[in-house]
C-alpha cells in the first residue's frame, strides 16, 4: 500500500506529443511520491523503535532501583532476625544474662530504626 503509485487518470496525464518531457515529469513526481511515502514510513518505523528503546530503558532502570531497594532493606532486616536468634539462646541458657540480652534487645531497635529510615527515604523520593 504504501510503496503502491497510483496513476493519474488519463484525462490529466498530458500526452507525450502535447509537450517535450512530459513523460519524464510525471516519472519525476511520481518517484517523489513514492520516496516521500517511502520516507514517511522510515520515520514511523524509527519512532516505533525509540519508543520501544524508552520502555526497554525504563523497565532497566525500575530493576535496577528494585534491586538496590531490595539490597538497602534486607541488610538490616538480617542483621534484627540474626540478633532475635541470638537473644532467644541467650535466653535458653542456664542463667539467662540479662544484660547481655538487653544489649541485644537495644541492637534490634537500632536495627529496625535504621531499616524505618531507609524505607523513609525511599518513600521522599516518590
Amino acid at each position: 500500500m504504501l510503496n503502491e503509485v497510483r496513476s493519474a487518470p488519463q484525462s490529466a496525464q498530458p500526452s507525450a506529443a502535447g509537450r517535450p518531457g512530459a513523460r519524464l515529469a510525471w516519472a519525476v513526481i511520481a518517484g517523489l511520491i513514492l520516496e516521500r511515502r517511502r520516507r514517511c514510513a522510515a520515520e514511523l518505523e524509527l519512532r516505533q523503535r525509540l519508543m520501544q528503546v524508552v520502555h526497554l530503558n525504563r523497565s532497566a532502570i525500575a530493576g535496577a532501583l528494585s534491586a538496590s531497594v531490595a539490597h538497602e532493606l534486607n541488610q538490616p532486616l538480617a542483621t534484627i532476625q540474626n540478633t532475635a536468634e541470638a537473644a532467644i539462646l541467650y535466653l535458653k541458657a542456664g542463667p539467662p544474662n540479662t544484660t547481655r540480652i538487653e544489649h541485644l534487645l537495644g541492637n534490634i531497635i537500632r536495627d529496625d530504626n535504621r531499616a524505618a529510615k531507609k524505607i523513609g527515604a525511599i518513600c521522599a523520593d516518590c
